[in-house]
């Protein structure tokens, strides 16, 4: 009996150790991505202000490599993250309204560059014609979807074209008010042999290539099935060798709305959970960081928003916003005088009486600081600027 008593103490020992071990490796990964993410953001960014400039074509080649190399690394924090939640059973799935057609719209700007520099040709089909839809569910989850798909036909296709197609079916009285999207993503690369189709979307999983040995790292395609799995979506695979892929997301979606009626005085502002918001008047960004604070003015400068003020202070904003008529402010949510919680609190508080929009600026993607942000009052999350 005392044998098995200390047995059960040594047992539940080693979980409490080994449940630390994981909480401490979570933490670490979490940590590490946003010190990798947030000069990353600056590097995506001042590239994309950079590629609106008039540039030579020599010129305009290596920012697309710059932007095509960023972009891969932030890919491949999110998946990395994904999958260790995944794993740990800590996964949860947003529920929020966005812009289908903003989202779909933004990611394919992010490619088309990519294509042009290898030569191909990205056509979608069916995204002009697709209504301004507000939806329901993870946006954050179907763009990493969609640039994940999207990213392998490019990496993968030497030449011709990658395409990319949306259709929706209306609901029905059996779908629960649910209409369901088909996103297609098609490429004229090698194709996928036969034997490899199953395994492909298994983790680290990849294909046997002579020529390019180390091309590709095997977690799109399984993060992307592990996505659509707990989304509720399927995804199919159809291939020939020689003759190109053609991948098939199914999802459902609540439709909410269809966006009407803007009036052109008003100036659009997407953000990164894809939705779109509309304001007047200054706006107030608060960022430590020069580069990011930078990138984030010049960024709503292009939305044609020229009332544009930068800090880098919570007791700047603070100090500001009782002189000013501000309609957003843009908040860092790791500044080091006050976090960007307490800077939204003692804001709200001095600007009661008028209409102000806060936005949280984070290079944190998880659950738990988005889910944070909402709780606290922001309006919106502002990601990767």
């Amino acid at each position: 009996m005392e044998n098995g008593k200390n047995l059960k103490e040594k047992l539940a020992e080693a979980k409490v150790m080994s449940d630390q071990a994981n909480r401490a490796k979570s933490d670490f990964l979490t940590n590490m991505s946003h010190e990798i993410r947030t000069p990353m953001n600056g590097i995506l960014g001042l590239a994309g202000l950079l590629q609106k400039e008039r540039l030579s074509e020599t010129q305009s080649e290596w920012v697309t490599g710059i932007r095509e190399s960023a972009g891969s690394l932030m890919v491949l924090l999110d998946n990395l993250l994904d999958l260790e939640k995944i794993e740990e059973g800590h996964f949860e799935l947003m529920n929020e309204p966005f812009l289908l057609k903003e989202l779909l719209t933004g990611v394919l700007r992010l490619m088309r560059p990519l294509a042009a520099v290898k030569g191909l040709e990205l056509k979608d089909d069916g995204l002009t014609e697709l209504p301004n839809l507000t939806v329901r569910g993870d946006s954050f989850r179907l763009r990493q979807i969609i640039l994940n798909l999207l990213m392998n036909a490019v990496r993968f296709t030497e030449k011709g074209q990658v395409g990319f197609e949306v259709r929706v079916k209306p609901a029905t009285d059996s779908s629960k008010g649910l209409s369901h999207f088909e996103f297609t993503i098609r490429d004229t690369g090698r194709g996928i042999p036969l034997a490899d189709r199953e395994r492909i979307f298994s983790r680290s999983y990849q294909i046997q290539n002579p020529a390019r040995p180390q091309e590709g790292n095997g977690l799109g395609l399984a993060i992307v099935k592990e996505l659509l799995n707990r989304m509720g979506g399927v995804i199919t695979l159809d291939s020939s060798e020689g003759r190109g892929s053609s991948f098939q997301v199914s999802l459902a979606l609540a439709v909410l709305a269809e966006q009407t009626g803007i009036s052109e005085l008003d100036k659009p502002v997407a953000y990164s959970s894809g939705k779109r918001s509309f304001i007047r008047g200054t706006v107030l960004i608060v960022e430590d960081n020069r580069i990011n604070r930078l990138v984030a003015t010049e960024t709503l400068k292009t939305y044609g928003i020229r009332e544009v003020i930068g800090v880098s202070s919570g007791y700047e904003a603070i100090a500001y916003a009782e002189h000013q008529d501000l309609r957003l402010v843009l908040v860092d949510l790791g500044l080091p005088d006050m976090d960007g919680f307490s800077v939204l609190a003692r804001m709200r508080e001095k600007s009661s009486k008028r209409k102000l929009r806060f936005v949280a600026m984070t290079a944190y993607v998880d659950d738990k600081h988005r889910q944070a942000c909402e709780q606290a009052g922001f309006d919106d999350f502002w990601q990767n600027l």
